[in-house]
Parts: structure tokens; sequence; C-alpha cells
């Protein structure tokens, strides 16, 4: 297996002083040491190779409190155990205790996801501090993968140099982070230190690796400056701006309450404070894995368009009389009902997962007409486009005994069970489909027509347009 190049060196070179370390992160090492073990990440690698060297040259009263951690992921078979046995053998000739751990992947392709978490767990399982050897080009490859997955402020800032965990004691530093992959290796050959090249990474097989051989050296010529550099500094200045946002959101959570959110106060916040707040109340309740960032995109529109209800049983709240909380198994099962303004664009989410969407409209001259021609030729039961003003109030529930109501084109009242029965209704259906009230009088269900009271006329100019979506 490849070892680093280790040629032979002047005396100058061996006397080469070591790569700076962040002098936060080691004031952080010499305070968790007085009650914690130190773990120092260690895959035998350059970087991590070369923080443990820098360690137990700067700090060499703390030896005994420093732990060396390698992981086998077993994807590299004979070069894996190679590295294990690498990372042994130096941790003890650096006199340090040491425990190598390996993963059995749970599937014969399991994701780098899985085996980085797989990885993390083991770290976290032998130390609460842990130290990894993250450089300055770490900073920039991790730039360039964020944004393409549309990061913000707080997964833009990462590596950090330091990163605590809410509600956690766990700590990880890098006190690499400063320095140029480049100067690592230097100061490596330069004092004779071997080290290990994981040969994957040569190939461009990985996401990572792609961007460190192909995308980086073009950024680097068609900018004509140090691309990495530059990445370094933004990443700092945009963890001054994270600071600021995050305090702000736990300024706002301070007043709330554990299980409550105040919708309104929430969607009158600074967008990128509102987020920060919503992510970290579901993180505190346990929600926020089952959230995407699309679902919590939603679920700020729809409070600052106003919306007062919202069901979402699948992924644990409920948003209701403009308060977010979450919901209680039998808010799954009928009975149902919820209260909401004509006036504002939402998403309801209702037992058994089925959803009605709600879209305020104000038409210009003609345009009634012309909807009312595509709603004729749709003929789509699941979707009305009724005459609601904004001032109204909606009311949905399930069906009730004794329910009815004109519909249009007809010349009385229709009992609500005879035309669920007139247009096949499954009989399962009924007491889950949401019955939309106005004022009290019933306005449309879906899979029915809608009232002759509310049925758009060519002169219309606020309507309601509702789409109900079956949980498929």
């Amino acid at each position: 297996m490849n070892t680093g190049d280790n040629a032979d060196c002047t005396h100058a070179e061996k006397s080469r002083p070591l790569p700076a370390l962040r002098a936060d992160t080691l004031a952080r090492i010499r305070a968790a040491a007085a009650v914690y073990d130190i773990g120092i990440a260690c895959s035998g690698g350059a970087d991590s190779v070369c923080l443990l060297h820098c360690l137990v040259a700067t700090l060499p009263e703390l030896r005994k409190r420093f732990l060396v951690l390698h992981f086998d992921h077993r994807i590299r078979g004979a070069e894996s155990a190679a590295d294990a046995d690498f990372v042994h053998n130096l941790a003890a000739s650096l006199d340090l205790s040491c425990i190598c751990g390996s993963w059995e992947a749970s599937t014969p392709d399991a994701s780098e996801e899985e085996a980085r978490r797989a990885r993390m767990d083991f770290l976290h399982a032998h130390a609460q501090v842990i130290c990894f050897g993250h450089n300055r080009d770490d900073v920039a490859e991790s730039l360039l993968l964020r944004l393409g997955r549309g990061a913000g402020l707080d997964g833009l800032t990462g590596p950090r140099p330091v990163q605590s965990f809410r509600n956690s004691p766990l700590l990880h530093l890098r006190p690499l982070l400063d320095v140029p992959s480049a100067e690592i290796r230097t100061y490596l050959r330069a004092s004779g230190i071997q080290w290990r090249e994981d040969s994957t990474n040569a190939g461009t097989a990985y996401a990572r690796n792609r961007l460190r051989h192909e995308v980086l050296p073009i950024l680097e010529r068609a900018l004509g400056r140090d691309w990495a550099a530059g990445a370094a500094r933004s990443r700092i200045l945009m963890e001054e701006a994270d600071e600021l946002v995050e305090a702000a959101a736990q300024a706002f959570l301070t007043g709330q309450g554990r299980d409550t959110l105040d919708a309104t106060a929430l969607a009158a916040l600074p967008r990128a404070t509102a987020r920060r707040a919503l992510e970290t109340w579901l993180s505190s309740l346990g929600l926020r894995e089952r959230f995407g960032s699309h679902n919590v995109e939603r679920l700020l529109a729809a409070m600052r368009d106003g919306a007062e209800a919202l069901w979402l049983p699948q992924l644990g709240l409920i948003l209701s009389a403009c308060t977010l909380r979450p919901f209680h198994a039998n808010e799954l099962r009928p009975p149902f009902s919820v209260s909401l303004s004509a006036a504002a664009a939402c998403t309801v989410c209702l037992p058994g997962g089925a959803s009605l969407e709600l879209s305020p409209i104000r038409f210009q001259p003609g345009e009634a007409s012309l909807c009312i021609e595509k709603l004729r030729r749709a003929r789509d039961a699941d979707c009305a486009v009724l005459a609601i003003g904004r001032d109204n109030r909606l009311h949905l529930r399930q069906r009730l005994p004794g329910d009815s109501y004109r519909q249009m084109g007809g010349s009385g009242e229709t009992k609500l069970q005879d035309a669920f029965v007139n247009r096949k209704i499954p009989l399962a259906e009924r007491d889950l489909l949401p019955i939309v009230l106005v004022n009290g009088d019933i306005a449309w269900a879906p899979g029915l027509v809608p009232a002759q009271e509310f049925t758009l006329k060519s002169d219309t100019v606020d309507a309601l347009r509702m789409r109900y979506r079956r949980n498929n």
C-alpha cells in the first residue's frame, strides 16, 4: 500500500516549524481535558497524521488525555486493514491510547452517507470532544458541495473550527482548518513523517474528488487567484452573519412555549431568523429529521401567507388558530374541524393523508367567463373555483347526519348522503372528505358539484380555488 513521499530531508527541512494550530481550538482542548478524554480522529492520511503530531508537540502535558480513534470502513479491503495497522502502530510510537473500530455495511451497496454516519457513531461512542484534521482545502470543497445542495448559512459555514451541538456536550474541533493541504504535506516530508494515501482519492468516483481534481483547478486558472483562500475568508464572514441569525432566533424562542410556537409572530420575523427559529424548535421536538428543507419552506410560506390552519400529521405538526404544535394520536382520526380565512393561500393536510389546497383569485373583467369554460371542459370533480369573497371564513369538517345543500343546477335541497351515492363516492371515503362551509352553509365537497349560491358567474371578481389531493 502507498505511503506518503518521504524523501531524504536536509537538517534545515527537518527543523521546519509546526503548522499553526488555531488558538481557539487549543484553548477548548485545554479546558475540556480537565473533564474529558480528547479524541483524535485519525484515518492515517496526511491531515490526521499531521494533526496527531502537532497536538502531541504543542500540548505534551495532555498526552495521557489523548485517545486516537480510527474507523475502518472495510471498503478498500487489504488497504483498509493496513491503514488500521498503521494508525495503531503510530499511536503506540507516540505512547498514545488507541481504539480501532470497523463497519459491517448493512447492504453491499451501502451509501457514503451510511458509512459517514457509522464512523460518527463510533467516534461519539468513545469521546465527547473530538479533533479532526480538516484543512483549508476542505473548506473550499465543502463550500462547493453545499452550494450545490442549496445549503443555508449554517451549512455554508462548515466545517467550523469549533462546532458545538445543541443539548449535547459533544464538541468537534478542527485545529488545522486555516492550514493549506500543501503546507501539511510539506511539513510531513520535511519532518520525515510517514502517512497513508487512500488510493481512491486519486480517482473521480466521489463528488469531492471530482471537485478537487477537475473543478477547483479550473476555478484557480479562471480567476487567477487562490480559490481556497477566498473560500476560507467567505466561510469566516458567513459564520459571523450566522451568529447574528442564531442569536435572534434564540431570543425569539425564549418567549415561546416548549411545545407551541406563535405562527403570526414567527412570520413577522426576517426570513432567515424565522427559518432558524423554526428549525431549532423542530429539532427540540425531535421532528427536524422528518422535515425536509422543502417542508420547512412550505410551512414558512403558509404562515407568512396568513394560513390559520394546517394539518401535517405525517410530519407531526398541526397549525391551528395561528399556533403551531405537535399533533396528538387521536387527531389522526375523524372527527376533524378546521376554521380559516378565505383571504390566504394555504394547504390543509387532513387526517388520513389527503390535503386541500386553497388559493384566492381576483378576476379581471372577462376572466371569470374563461375560468367557467375551462372548468366545464376539465370535468375535474376534485377541483372547484367558487365565488367566495376574501372577507369570508371557511370551516372544514367531516359530514354530519342531515347535511344537505342546493347543488348547482338543482331545483331544491339535496341530502349530502344522496349526493355521495349519486356520484358513486366510496363509503370508506365519505367520512374523510372535507365538507367546505362558508358562513355556516355547505359550499362544496370533493367529488360533488358546488352549491348554487357559490357558483361562478361571468361578473365574479373574488373567488377561491380549491384542489383536493387524495392520499394515493
